[in-house]
């Protein structure tokens, strides 16, 4: 057998093995043929159908589902299986905005294979068109509401390479004092008004070219806070 029809009419359910079969390429050393739609990416899906009726797809509706999904892939030159791994049923609650209490949900848990790497943007893409959905509710004989699949494109957590600058400064003076030295530092002509806590670091200049004392002064508190204006003894 090395063809895709002569296939299906030997084993009509080949579907169903996704790639769990034997080739030619695995059985023999010099063997050419492959399975079709394996060799790639992989991807397992769970999407979720809310149903009118409290039942799962038949086996043929899954054939109908797995069929939109390879011809969908087709589209774009990339050979898929399809295969359904699960299905759950469950009762919805309130969680939803447009389900009623009592409405029931479908979990139809899926494997997609493919015979290509770097696509599985491509099946993700796929899964959750509008497109795709309704295809999916005109082939299942009941009433339904495709959900978004559980695999979706993330947006990107990481870092931007360069940060953002700005080459104006804040209009708005900062609360908290700056833990970097500033590279250029402010400089002020008049004295504090107020008496620091601390000794400085470094001894006052002498205007006459005398040494600077090494005792504090006795001088009255007020009398130095004239000084510092320049006026008085």
């Amino acid at each position: 057998v090395d063809n895709e029809d002569d296939m299906t009419y030997i084993l009509p359910n080949e579907k169903n093995f996704g790639c769990d079969l034997y080739s030619e390429s695995t059985l023999f050393r010099e063997g050419e043929g492959k399975v079709s739609g394996c060799g790639g990416d992989e991807l397992d899906i769970t999407q979720t159908l809310v149903v009118s009726q409290p039942r799962l797809l038949s086996p043929e509706e899954q054939t109908q589902f797995c069929q939109l999904v390879t011809d969908g892939m087709s589209s774009v030159s990339v050979s898929t299986r399809c295969t359904v791994t699960g299905q759950t049923l469950r009762l919805l609650g309130d969680e939803g905005n447009h389900m009623l209490s009592g409405e029931r949900a479908l979990d139809l848990e899926y494997s997609i294979s493919s015979d290509q790497v770097g696509v599985k943007e491509v099946m993700i893409i796929l899964v959750n068109s509008e497109e795709f959905r309704q295809d999916v509710a005109s082939v299942v004989a009941m009433d339904v509401d495709v959900g978004i699949s559980d695999q979706t494109l993330a947006p990107t957590v990481g870092p931007t390479d360069l940060p953002s600058s700005t080459s104006s400064p804040s209009l708005a003076p900062t609360i908290e004092p700056s833990n970097v030295t500033s590279l250029s530092p402010t400089f002020t002509s008049i004295p504090s008004m107020r008496r620091s806590d601390f000794p400085s670091q470094a001894p006052s200049a002498v205007s006459d070219g005398g040494k600077p004392t090494t005792k504090p002064t006795n001088r009255k508190r007020r009398r130095r806070r004239r000084n510092y204006f320049g006026y008085g003894s």
